[in-house]
């Protein structure tokens, strides 16, 4: 069967998730959510990526189909800056899914001496990404530590997943700890307010799933990473802003980071 290329290029840029509440305690929201892990999601998953990897569609992102590559413009910037120092890049993609943004951004990277993208992901992804996706430049590991077991990396990347982690602080400080020289977030979710944990509720036309996300404060988050990274720039991401249900504003964006030591 052909590929469904769905026309959701301007939705795209309009959010039509759904969020809800503010809660104190992860269990709480999963005991009335689904979660990443169900086997739907990943199939729907695993078929859009495929459809890509075989030339059959552009672009996917969250399982959706495009007709067309739609381009993160500042994102591929920082990682062609990334890439300056050493005429390398080797990138661990926290998160990666499948390759979404291996497979948007490999045209404009191939001319990079040495490339080399990791991907870190859910067992059943990696699994996955092993068997039926890896392509020499392209490859899959279970965790970080697996990657730099074996290869020395220079960037991290981190699109659209950290808010959807237990515990994102922890892993801000185990960011810190890798010592990245650069470090590229995208599609974080803030709130201009103090940090809040709802319930995400994802439209039915992508997939009938719902599970917890962070939204956070914005200054509190760059601090993070400001003791020992610079803020080279920061950019809005492709999703609008929206207000919750108190009114306060909802908003994603993303970050570069580069080491204070220059490299």
């Amino acid at each position: 069967m052909p590929p469904l290329i769905s026309d959701y290029v301007r939705k795209l840029r309009v959010n039509t998730n759904e969020y809800k509440g503010d809660y104190k305690n992860w269990g709480d929201v999963m005991g009335i959510s689904t979660s990443f892990q169900e086997n739907a999601i990943f199939e729907k998953v695993k078929w859009a990526a495929t459809q890509v990897k075989e030339g059959k569609a552009a672009y996917e992102r969250d399982s959706v189909l495009f007709n067309k590559i739609i381009y993160t413009w500042p994102v591929l910037a920082c990682l062609q800056n990334a890439a300056l120092t050493n005429q390398q890049l080797h990138v661990i993609d926290f998160g990666g899914s499948l390759g979404t943004s291996y497979f948007q951004n490999r045209l404009f990277l191939q001319k990079i001496p040495s490339l080399k993208w990791f991907i870190v992901e859910q067992k059943h992804y990696v699994d996955c990404g092993k068997k039926e996706f890896e392509d020499g430049q392209l490859q899959f590991e279970y965790s970080i530590d697996n990657v730099l077991e074996k290869e020395k990396v220079n960037c991290l990347l981190v699109s659209g997943s950290i808010q959807y982690f237990e515990n994102p602080f922890e892993w801000f400080d185990k960011f810190i700890a890798y010592n990245f020289n650069h470090i590229i977030f995208d599609r974080i979710s803030f709130i201009d307010g103090t940090t809040r944990l709802t319930q995400q509720v994802v439209p039915e036309h992508i997939y009938p799933a719902s599970f917890p996300c962070w939204f956070f404060n914005e200054e509190e988050f760059i601090n993070a990473f400001t003791k020992t990274h610079m803020l080279v720039a920061d950019f809005n991401s492709a999703d609008e802003s929206v207000l919750s249900s108190d009114n306060k504003k909802l908003y994603w964006k993303g970050f570069y980071f580069r080491k204070n030591d220059g490299v």
